[in-house]
């Protein structure tokens, strides 16, 4: 019996082993926005996380879409809050996620909600494609702000041992 015990709890130690590593959960998006925003030169710890995410890349341009057709989400109107205050103190966000059209697009939103002319001390960092930073940039820097990008981190490529 014990000869017979033996392989299957080598079996099924393998088989938890394999499920432990499949399930380890992903960093969360604040924190790997976070991370990146510490590692970013000219930037540095401290700023304030606005995580942009969706379900998948169908989901987010759902999300663009109806931004654009009833207004600006709740997201942008936190970011825009937080960009009037830089009309007189500092303030350093980092904004981003896995999809560049919907961070552009609370940005943008964002920025039309502003009501000052000006954001002198605001500094943003925008994680995502610099393709989709173009227009958030030049309303930034016309604003006085300043505005850095970096795309977002992608995860390593699986390793085989083939």
């Amino acid at each position: 019996m014990r000869q017979r015990i033996l392989p299957i709890l080598g079996v099924l130690g393998v088989a938890i082993s394999l499920w432990a590593c499949a399930s380890t959960p992903e960093e969360p998006l604040v924190d790997k926005l976070r991370r990146v925003g510490d590692q970013t030169p000219g930037f540095g710890p401290g700023a304030s996380v606005l995580a942009l995410d969706a379900r998948d890349e169908r989901a987010s341009w759902r999300k663009v879409a109806k931004a654009r057709g009833e207004g600006p989400s709740v997201d942008s109107r936190v970011l825009a809050q937080a960009f009037t205050k830089a009309a007189s103190e500092r303030v350093r966000i980092v904004v981003g996620g896995p999809y560049g059209g919907l961070t552009r697009q609370v940005v943008l939103d964002a920025f039309d909600l502003v009501q000052v002319p000006a954001l002198p001390r605001l500094t943003l960092l925008f994680v995502g494609p610099e393709r989709a930073a173009r227009d958030p940039r030049l309303i930034a820097e016309s604003m006085g702000a300043t505005f850095l990008q970096t795309e977002f981190p992608q995860p390593p490529p699986e390793h085989s041992d083939d």
